[in-house]
Parts: structure tokens; sequence; C-alpha cells
């Protein structure tokens, strides 16, 4: 698309004056944006320095108390029992508190555990009956497999059998190591359960002031300080957080924190938007005064380019008359001249063209001098009937009909009822031939029998049906005529059961219907004459279509203007009184 004189001009100040000023602004904006991004990847640096530090620390904690149970003396001797009936109870108490002590050591572990082979069971938290070992299975088995490792088991919310009965909303952590004799023969296994609720006070001790989420997530993807999976997380997709990962060292956990963007970036959007406001109140002021300044010039270019694309669209009787007594003045006179010359060409083609079109319809049913032939088919009527020979009289009256309407010319205009009794008439005269291999139908809508219509476009159609479909089928064949109303088009549909078309042929015979071309009489009413005098009569959105597959038929469908009804009884065909028509 062209530009005008004035988007140049306005484009070339904008150019000199206005795009610098926004490279400027957008450099600064986007220096700031980067510096600020980066500030947030420090400060996400430092969140996981501080939450990995606070996370080790406490965890080396619990190793020093694993190792701490691993060296009592008064655990280890208690393996010695036979099983944990014949423990005199104060002993048993003294355990209870032995443990309770080692526990309270550290205010995150929620229970102390320790499990022996002898069935004693003691823990910190009171149950009304030890767990079942099978559902310690776990870190039990782990442990006296690999006695010199502390072994690390996550459980979902729920899942623990330690903390039945206790509420907790998030996954706990187990942390257990064997308990040895001398002779390092494992006798027990001690256990130390974290919820996750702790370790998620831990790690929001260690973001404090940042903001954000930070999370410890195991191997398979849960979340030891939350009930969530971390593939149901927020953040894990969402641009609006910033994600970043560190794997703890000799810890299976990793720590993952989403800091928000939005605060960082705040002060941000607020220096672009108001420097885009800014950008933009100036951009207007200048494209206001530019606009003013080069009016005066490009304005009659403007009118005269607007007034010229109304005369393309059709609209002739513009004038252009300008403000100025310039150059402009000149080209007016010469644009006016134009239109005017222009309209009288308009006005001689489609006066030309009208004549035409009518010589080239009536050309079309001007093929033969009708009275002759009506008062021939008379003496033929008469003779047949004095002879009896009924099926001759059957078909000349049919044929007379069919002249009658075909050659009538009174009105361009019949009605549906009158064209398919024309075409009717034609099919009587075939099923006389044609007696074993034809039949026809007829289905005509109540609602559009006195429409009106244009004469003598069935039989061209009837008979491409029956020569070119069911004679060349070689079976008997049916053909179906159906007229009706579809919102504010006249449709009547014409199917035959015969040879059908194929594919290539049907192309070939669709672009032949396109074609235009001169109407000549003597080439016959085909479907070509009648495509083009429907299109000439009516215009390019009607016409025929035709359907068609081989060994299925053919379908033609015309589609037809809804005229409205008319009154004048010289529109019907049949005049009973008489022939009434005249030679073209």
């Amino acid at each position: 698309m062209r530009n005008s004189i004035k988007n140049r001009l306005l484009k070339t100040f904008a150019l000199m004056v206005v795009l610098p000023v926004l490279a400027l602004f957008i450099l600064l904006n986007f220096i700031y944006w980067i510096t600020s991004y980066w500030t947030i990847v420090d400060q996400a640096g430092s969140v996981l320095d501080e939450a990995e530090n606070a996370v080790t620390t406490k965890f080396d904690r619990y190793e020093a108390l694993l190792s701490f149970l691993e060296k009592d003396l008064d655990l280890i001797a208690a393996g010695d029992f036979h099983s944990s009936q014949l423990i005199p109870q104060a002993d048993l108490k003294n355990l209870q508190i032995l443990i309770g002590g080692y526990a309270s050591s550290i205010d995150s572990i929620s229970h102390l555990t320790v499990l022996y082979q002898n069935e004693l069971f003691l823990c910190t938290h009171t149950h009304p009956q030890p767990p079942d070992r099978t559902l310690l299975a776990d870190w039990y088995e782990a442990s006296l497999d690999q006695p010199e490792q502390t072994h690390y088991f996550i459980y979902n919310a729920g899942e623990n059998p330690l903390l039945a009965g206790e509420p907790h909303y998030a996954s706990s952590l187990s942390v257990s190591r064997a308990i040895c004799d001398p002779d390092g023969k494992p006798v027990a296994v001690a256990n130390l359960t974290i919820q996750g609720e702790d370790l998620g006070n831990l790690l929001t001790a260690a973001y404090g002031q940042q903001g954000g989420q930070t999370y410890l997530v195991t191997p398979g993807g849960t979340l030891v300080n939350s009930p969530l999976r971390y593939d149901e997380l927020a953040g894990t997709d969402n641009r609006n957080y910033l994600k970043s990962e560190r794997n703890l060292t000799d810890i299976p956990l990793t720590i993952v924190n989403f800091m928000p963007l939005r605060p960082f970036f705040t002060q941000q959007y607020l220096t672009l938007s108001l420097g885009v406001l800014s950008s933009l109140v100036f951009m207007l002021f200048f494209v206001a005064h530019s606009r003013y300044t080069i009016q005066q010039f490009v304005k009659p270019i403007e009118d005269l380019r607007r007034l010229m694309s109304e005369a393309q669209h059709g609209n002739l009787l513009v004038s252009y008359q300008p403000d100025t007594q310039d150059e402009f003045e000149d080209l007016a006179e010469s644009f006016n001249q134009m239109v005017a010359e222009l309209r009288r060409l308009i006005d001689q083609v489609y006066i030309e063209q009208s004549s035409k079109r009518k010589a080239e319809v009536k050309a079309l049913l001007a093929s033969i001098k009708p009275h002759f032939l009506y008062n021939t088919l008379e003496t033929i009527h008469w003779m047949a009937r004095r002879y009896g020979a009924n099926d001759i009289v059957e078909a000349v009256d049919a044929l007379s009909d069919l002249f009658r309407v075909g050659f009538s010319a009174n009105h361009e205009l019949g009605t549906v009822e009158t064209e398919v009794s024309h075409v009717e008439s034609y099919l009587k005269i075939q099923k006389l031939r044609y007696r074993d291999i034809l039949d026809y139908q007829l289905e005509i809508d109540p609602e559009v029998r006195h429409l009106p219509v244009m004469q003598t476009i069935l039989q061209p159609i009837v008979e491409n049906a029956l020569y070119h479909g069911i004679k060349e089928s070689g079976n008997p064949g049916q053909i179906v005529i159906r007229a009706r109303m579809e919102a504010d088009l006249l449709l009547i549909v014409i199917r035959d059961n015969g040879r059908g078309i194929a594919k290539e042929k049907l192309e070939q015979l669709m672009q032949s219907l396109t074609e235009k071309s001169d109407l000549d009489p003597a080439r016959g009413h085909g479907l070509s004459n009648v495509q083009q005098r429907l299109t000439m009569s009516y215009g390019g959105r009607y016409g025929m279509t035709i359907a068609s597959e081989p060994n299925q038929g053919t379908e033609v469908t015309l589609r037809l203007p809804v005229l409205p009804a008319r009154d004048d009884p010289s529109s019907q065909r049949f005049n009973p009184g008489g022939d009434n028509t005249d030679a073209l």
C-alpha cells in the first residue's frame, strides 16, 4: 500500500525527533531491567545459601544425635533381654527417660524411636500398642542391612505409622541408624521422626525478609514441608516466579526456591509506564502540530484521492471543487471531464448490452415458426382420432402443448406450474417412445406453483438426463423433478438415476458452463444456453450446479430468484380457446 505525502512527512519528522528519544528511553529501561533481574538472581542465591546452611546444620545435629545413641551402653545393654516383657519396669522407665532426654536436645524432633530385634519398642510418643513391625520394615530393615550408614525415608501426609493419630498436614522425614554391640552386631535401630511442618519453619527462617517460598523436594518429587507434590506447585511453570534449585550434599533432598518477580519489578513497571505515557503525550502533541502544519498542502490531494476512490467503486456522480486557485484547479477540471466521459460511455455500453441480451434471449426461442407447426399438428391430431390411433393422439397433444409453451412470445416469464407442465409434455412424448426404460415423478411445492420463472429452462436439462444418463446406462430409469423455496431462493432440482458423470468430465462440464460465449439458436437449447440465460438475466449468484457420480445418477439444481407472483392471466402458457402465439 502506497503511503500518502502527509504520512511520509510525518514519518520523516518521527525518524528525526521521536525515534532517537524512544531509542534512548528503551535502552535505559533495558539496562534497569537487566540490573533488577540479576539483583533478584543474587537474592535467590542468598536464600538458597541460608536455607542450605540451616538444613545442613540441622541434619548434622541429627547425625550427631544418632552417633550418641549408637554409643550409649544402656541402650546397647537393653538388647540382651529376650523380650520386652522381661525388662524390669524400673529399667524400662529409665530407658524412656533416657531417650526422652535425647529427643528434647533438638526441638525439631517429633519422635525418637528405638526398635530392638528382641521386639522391645521404645518411643517418646505414647502408643496404645506398638506399631506393626511390617509397617516399619523400610527404615528398620535398611538400617540392619547397612548399619554403618544413616538412612533417610520420606512419608507422605498420613503414611507414617509412627505418627498415627497425630494431626499433621505435610510429609514427614525419618532418619535412622543401627545401634550395634561391641562386636559390631546390630541389636536395635534408632529412628528420628521429623515432621515436615518443623522443616518448613526452618526454611521460613532462612528466607525471612526476602519473600517467596522454599521447599525440600525428594528425588521422587515429594515435598517434605508441604502436602502438595512438586509438579503441583503454582510456580513450577509460571513466569511470574524465578525458580532456583540446589542439591544437598550427602542428603537425598533438593532445596527449591520460588522468588516472586512482581514485587521486584513494581518500580520498573512504574518507571516504564510513566516513560511510555510521557512519550505518548509528546508524540500526540508532535503529530497534531505536524498535521496542522502540512494540512494546507496535502488536503487537496487527499480530497482528490477520496473522490477517485469513490469513482473507482462506481460512484460517477462525484465532482471535485478545490478551495485553492492553483494547479489543483486545472487538475479538478480534468477529473470532472474524465468522470463525465465515463458516465457517457457506461450508459452507451449498458444500452448496447441490454439490447444484445434481449436479442439473444429472443433468438433462443425463434428457432422455428410456430403457426405452421400448430396447423400441421392439428391436422395430424384429427386424422389420428379418425383412425382410432389414440397413442398418436396422445403424442400429438403433448407435442402441441410442448410447442405452445416453448414458443409463446406474449411474455418472457411463465410460472413454475406452466414450466413444469411444459416439461411434462416433453416427458409424455418420450415415455411413449421409451415406455420400458423411462418413468418420471413431479414433486412441486404448492407454495411455488404460481411464482414467475423463465420459460424453457427445464426441457434441455431433462433431455440431457434422458439421452446422456438413462439411455446410456442401458437400465430402466427415473427422472424426478422437485421445486421448493429455500430462504430467498427458488430451487428446482432435476435428478436421474442414470449412468452419471465421471469426475474429470464433470469438471470440464462445469468449466464450460462458466465460460461466456455467443448464444446461437442453431446450437440448440443446451445446458450452457440455460446457464447463460439465467446469469445474464439475474446475475452471477443464480444459475445451475451439477452433482454426479458414476453409476449413481446426476442431480442438477437451478438457483433462481423469488420474483413476485403475477395475476396477469396472459402469463399462463396454455390457452384452451385456441392458439394465441405469434412468430418471433
